[in-house]
This record gives structure tokens, C-alpha cells and sequence, in this order.
């Protein structure tokens, strides 16, 4: 099904951040996007489930602990709603910087290429595509103020070269980070294909691996091709460049160190493929995540499609949950760990990784307003508000907040009601309130009002 993107409309310029005055994540009554031949009521079923997950996490992003989520998709349902509730938050996730998580979401079947490795390659991918010019800035910044003398020396950036660049970063750091590192692209030079890298394919799955094991060696610390004469910046840019690299050897990551050569020299998709290759990937996915945590509250990895869980063998499935716990330590503090997984599909995952938040997709609204949608009742609408609560906030009620007056004035139409009711949860948000005033709810019966003769001028041209 072809899904399509909708405008918003009234209040479409409210933010996840704005939403935090009234304890919410979301607007619980206005529709994000639109499927064809979908209604209203469905899709805000389906937001509901998404927006569940959106406020746990939210919330997990702001402690100083370790996040385990563990989400139930009740086997009693199609899998179109775990899946659309999936698209909702994991569109939330990687476009929207209020919520500032970067997720990484990993299917069992990847796991073959390595249970921790797969893991790995994902949060690779996502930290090199979403924004790793902020990433890098934060990085920098950090060298700045915490300077290494011999290391300075030995890149040829001490003196003047390495002060100019300071000086420069304290004006602008992101433009003295580009002027070094290059505009952040995609591929420098996108006509040219990428050379085979023959590092990728010896790579082993599960490598034995110890705090003491060494990223790359002698091959794997290769960069192939060399760079030429005529992509090679200035002698002092390359000067900086080759301190921040040392630095990042040294303090950070050799397989990092090498992302970031790649990086200045082809861009962000050549990086992504860069920090895939080591020999110790435990390893290398922690300095990805405390990389990541420079810029983003949290790292989260979204664990799904686990059908097939139960046709592992026993043994196999031991080594999954071990590499899981070890997944979790190397993340610390900077990580999120949340599993989709169906109803009584993986009890023994469930008893080691189900302890800590609990979120239910299980739809109950499906079974009031039927496959038609316009069926609804009042305990639907307040399980939307619920759903899009911040957990430890109180929910907004109906009869309390003035809700219920535009529901009663709404007849049993549910598009006039949710038209109504998002225009005054948005109206109140944008203006920082904690709660809906006469002002929010009087803007939300103009909106109505707005959209009645819309839909009006609409069947006349119709007719006409």
C-alpha cells in the first residue's frame, strides 16, 4: 500500500518539544500521515501504539542508567499494526531532533553476520547518515579543550596550524570543521563507483575478543585506495586533520580514526562502510556509542522479527541472549535496548530482557470502531491521550479539560471531533501551557469551523 504523506495543517509547526508542557509526545488527535484508503480512526489507533513506545523512550533518554523496553505485539492482531505503529516511531526517531535518539534497528535474520557485529554495522550506518557533521563537531570540540601535546607534535599541527584552527573553531566551529573535513556529503564524488574492499569480506563473525584484542592490524588498518595528490588538502589542513585522526587512534578508536580519514576524503556513505571493518566489534560499537553520545541523549537499538526465534536451536539461542547482555554492557549508560516481539514467541528472551518497561501493542480500539472507523466511545479517546502521556505525567481528561464539550458539539462525527480537539492541544502547546484553556479550545471550534466550509467549498466545486 502506497503510503502518502499528509500535511498536518492546523498547529503543523508544534514540535515533540512543545508537547512536553502538557506531558504529551504527540498530538494524540491529529493524524501524521495519511494511508490511502485508510480512516481516521485507524491511523490514530495505529499513532497510539507508536506514540506508547515514543513516550517511554523519552523518557528512558533523560536517565543516567541503561533502557531495556520490552514490547508485547499481541498475536491476536494483523501484523499491518505492529508494523505501522513501527513506521510511526521510527519516523519520530530518526527525523526529529527533540527527541534526539538515534536508533539503530536490527532484525534476527542479520545476526548471522555476527550477533554483536550486526548490532555494530546498524548504529555505523544511522550515526554516519543522520547528521555526522554535529557528531564531529562535538568530537572536535572535545580535542579542543583537551589538547595532547605529543601527539601534536608528531601530526605537525602544533604551533601555528593547530592555534589558527582553534581560533577559527572558537568563531564557527562547524565551519572550521568543514573547512578541514569538507562539506558533509553522502559521496565526494558520486559518479565514481567505490572500489572493492577485500577487508569486508574476511571479516569473521563471532571473533574471539577481549578488552586487550586490537581493532585492525596491519590489513585492516589499511585505507585502500590512497588518496592523490589532488584530493589531499593543504599542508596545514592536513596537518589538523592528521592530529584529529591520531587523537581518535588514541583516545577513541583506531577503526573511528580511520572513519574519519574516509570520511574528508569520500563522505558519510564511505564512512558508514569504514567503521563496519574490525576485528573486535564489542569494541568498536562502544566507541560508536559514546561517539553517538556526544550529539544524541541516547543510542537505541529496535530489535525485531523474532518469528523465527523459536527454530533456533537451544544453544544458539543461549549465545543470542549472552551477546545481548554484552551488548548492553558495552552500550552502558548511552544505550537503549527495546525488543518488538509477539506474544509467547520467546519466553526465555522475555525472562532475561522483559524486566524492565513494559508497552503492549494490542490495539484495543480496533475492536470498538471496526473495519468502517467511525464508531468510537469515550474510553478509545481517552486511551489515545494515555497512549501519548509521558509516563509519571498526568493524563489530560476529557470531562476536565474541555475536551469532552467539543466531543459533545462533534455529534458522533470523529473527523470533526479530532480536528477540533488537535487544533486545541496544539494551540495550547505552542503557547507553553500545561493544560487547555478557553483560548486553545475556542481555536479549536474555528478550526472546525475552517474545515467544515473547506470540505463545503470542496463538494461544490464537485458538483459544479
Amino acid at each position: 500500500m502506497e503510503e502518502v504523506v499528509q500535511e498536518t495543517g492546523e498547529g503543523s509547526q508544534v514540535g515533540i518539544a512543545q508537547y512536553r508542557s502538557l506531558g504529551l509526545i504527540g498530538n494524540p488527535f491529529k493524524r501524521v500521515r495519511v494511508r490511502e484508503g485508510e480512516g481516521i480512526a485507524t491511523s490514530l489507533e495505529i499513532q497510539a501504539g507508536g506514540n506508547r513506545l515514543l513516550a517511554v523512550l523519552d523518557v528512558l533518554a533523560d536517565t543516567q542508567e541503561p533502557g531495556l523496553v520490552w514490547v508485547e505485539k499481541s498475536n491476536q492482531r494483523p501484523s499491518f499494526y505492529h508494523r505501522a505503529a513501527l513506521i510511526h516511531a521510527e519516523k519520530a526517531l530518526i527525523n526529529d531532533d527533540d527527541l534526539n535518539i538515534l536508533p539503530a534497528y536490527v532484525q534476527l535474520f542479520v545476526a548471522r553476520m555476527g550477533r554483536v557485529r550486526s548490532a555494530m554495522n546498524v548504529v555505523a550506518e544511522r550515526l554516519s547518515m543522520r547528521a555526522f557533521n554535529q557528531v564531529l563537531v562535538a568530537w572536535v570540540g572535545r580535542i579542543v579543550g583537551e589538547p595532547d601535546q605529543a601527539l601534536l607534535e608528531e601530526s605537525g599541527a602544533a604551533g601555528e596550524p593547530w592555534e589558527r584552527f582553534k581560533e577559527e573553531y572558537a568563531k564557527d566551529p562547524d565551519a572550521a570543521v568543514e573547512d578541514v573535513f569538507g562539506q558533509y556529503h553522502m559521496a565526494r564524488r558520486p559518479d565514481e563507483l567505490p572500489p572493492i574492499d577485500p577487508r569486508a569480506a574476511t571479516q569473521e563473525a563471532e571473533p574471539e575478543e577481549t578488552e586487550e584484542s586490537p581493532e585492525d592490524d596491519e590489513f585492516y588498518g589499511q585505507i585502500p585506495p590512497a588518496p592523490t595528490a589532488e584530493e589531499q588538502a593543504d599542508a596545514e589542513k592536513a596537518a589538523v586533520l592528521e592530529y584529529i585522526a591520531l587523537y581518535t587512534r588514541e583516545h577513541l578508536s583506531r577503526v573511528v580514526a580511520r572513519g574519519l580519514r574516509v570520511y574528508a576524503r569520500d563522505g558519510a556513505s564511505a564512512l558508514a562502510e569504514e567503521l563496519k571493518i574490525t576485528k573486535a566489534p564489542r569494541k568498536t560499537l562502544r566507541a560508536l556509542a559514546d561517539l553517538a553520545a556526544l550529539r544524541y541523549r541516547k543510542v537505541c537499538l529496535i530489535y525485531d522479527d523474532f518469528d523465527s526465534w523459536t527454530l533456533m536451536d537451544e544453544d544458539l539461542r543461549i549465545k543470542y541472549m549472552a551477546s545481548l547482555t554484552e551488548i548492553r554492557l558495552r552500550l552502558g549508560a548511552n544505550g537503549i535496548m527495546a525488543f518488538l516481539i509477539e506474544t509467547d514467541t520467546a519466553p526465555d528472551l522475555e525472562s532475561e530482557f522483559g524486566r524492565g518497561e513494559r508497552v503492549m501493542w494490542d490495539f484495543p480500539g480496533v475492536d470498538v470502531f471496526g473495519n468502517e472507523g467511525r464508531v468510537f466511545t469515550e474510553e478509545v479517546l481517552e486511551d489515545w491521550i494515555e497512549s501519548a502521556t509521558l509516563p509519571g505525567r498526568e493524563k489530560i481528561s476529557l470531562a476536565e479539560s474541555g475536551l469532552k464539550g467539543l466531543l459533545d458539539e462533534s455529534g458522533d462525527d470523529l473527523t470533526s471531533f479530532c480536528t477540533a480537539a488537535a487544533a486545541a492541544i496544539d494551540d495550547a502547546a505552542a503557547r507553553g501551557l500545561t493544560g487547555l484553556d478557553e483560548t486553545s479550545l475556542s481555536e479549536g471550534r474555528s478550526a472546525r469551523e475552517r474545515a467544515a466550509r473547506a470540505e463545503d467549498e470542496n463538494e461544490s466545486g464537485d458538483e459544479e
